[in-house]
């Protein structure tokens, strides 16, 4: 018999609240949390009549339905935007020798970034991003610097730590970049949009690159159908009718005409290649007038380049990029209870007991997860094969 376990735990942060309340009971929760998106949000729903516990394991009695939940009167505000929130969930269940066992864990560590004072009222959270769009940018023109160097600088003095370890881009030379109004979650942005480098959040670590995958701390899950699949949308596809497709977008410098006292005038060109990759072949095109055409079958995916990247490079570079979405094997996602706890990053193998041709491993791009009265679940979406 499992028993589900939804605890929130919120800690008051700003100047003369420094309570912590224990919520043993929520009427549901979701997140979402995904290596493409810089934050991964949250959404709790809670009851105005509720029982909760401060650090002290005394009652809290939330059952005054005038309580000030996010300031919106002159009382001392029981939660407000900013303040610290963890959720976690799991369950609790006898094992074969009839001992008690917990598989409760963090499923989310952020801060309360929005209130809505219904009945039941809701909490919206974000993880340590949210800390990053409060944080100005070191304002000043980055030319020379490493996005390594920049970063590392814009986050001295945060306890947010950078993640160095990706594979691909975090050296790159930004050469000329201006972050003159910027917050530190707005640069990250523009990084992604201008030089396809992605970031998340961990804990407290920031990670930035593409990819984003830390392998060393991957864990693999097996999943089974019939067994702890409850649902899936999985397609299964032969890799000979895979067809992949990437918009590669890049800018140039260009002369444009000369001032009047003769020297040569420039200006940044936006420019765009395309690949394709079918039958386990490339073809290679230029865009020509700036306008790409629809993809009329497959998948296509857009990757940005930092100015003036040799065409070489990025053709490389984007060919590799698309290798891995060429495999035989499933794509789509799975809905699975919430045990064992999966992250993005992580591996799954899918097992097809009738099928073991359908046997394989996946790395994991992105999980929805909910929680509440109607049960813990996971919904796990596929980014490629890994075995």
């Amino acid at each position: 018999m499992l028993e589900i376990k939804n605890i929130v735990v919120i800690t008051q942060q700003s100047v003369g609240r420094n309570s912590e309340l224990t919520f043993n009971f929520c009427n549901s929760f979701g997140i979402e949390s995904s290596w493409e998106d810089l934050t991964t949000t949250a959404k709790i729903t809670m009851p105005r009549k509720i029982i909760v516990k401060n650090k002290n394991n005394g009652d809290v009695s939330l059952y005054d339905t005038t309580f000030n939940v996010g300031g919106f009167n002159n009382d001392t505000p029981l939660i407000l935007k900013g303040d610290a929130i963890q959720i976690y969930a799991g369950y609790k269940y006898r094992d074969k020798l009839g001992v008690w066992q917990n598989s409760t864990s963090l499923w989310f560590d952020g801060f309360v970034s929005g209130i809505t004072p219904n009945k039941p009222f809701v909490i919206k959270c974000e993880d340590y991003s949210w800390k990053l769009k409060q944080l100005p940018a070191v304002q000043k023109i980055w030319k020379g610097y490493t996005i390594n160097q920049m970063l590392t600088e814009m986050l001295s003095g945060t306890d947010i730590t950078l993640n160095v370890t990706s594979n691909i881009g975090i050296t790159y030379d930004v050469g000329y970049f201006d972050s003159t109004g910027l917050s530190v979650s707005q640069v990250l942005d523009k990084l992604r949009k201008e030089a396809n480098l992605y970031s998340y959040i961990r804990g407290r670590e920031l990670r930035v690159g593409y990819p984003v995958y830390v392998e060393s701390e991957a864990k693999t899950h097996t999943f089974e159908f019939q067994k702890n699949i409850i649902e899936n949308d999985l397609e299964y596809k032969r890799k000979e009718d895979v067809v992949l497709s990437a918009l590669l977008k890049y800018t140039e410098t260009e002369q444009n005409g000369t001032t009047k006292d003769g020297a040569a005038k420039t200006r940044q060109k936006g420019k765009q290649i395309l690949i394709y990759y079918k039958n386990n072949e490339f073809r290679v095109e230029d865009v020509v007038n700036g306008k790409a055409p629809e993809a009329v079958e497959g998948e296509r995916r857009t990757f940005n380049y930092l100015p003036n990247t040799s065409r070489d490079v990025m053709i490389a570079d984007g060919k590799e990029r698309l290798k891995k979405y060429y495999y035989t094997g499933f794509r789509g996602s799975i809905t699975v209870f919430g045990y064992p706890f999966v992250q993005h990053g992580d591996n799954i193998k899918i097992i097809n007991p009738v099928l073991n041709e359908m046997q394989n491993t996946y790395k994991v791009k992105k999980v929805v997860y909910s929680g509440g009265v109607n049960g813990l679940r996971q919904e796990i979406t596929i980014d490629f094969k890994t075995a």
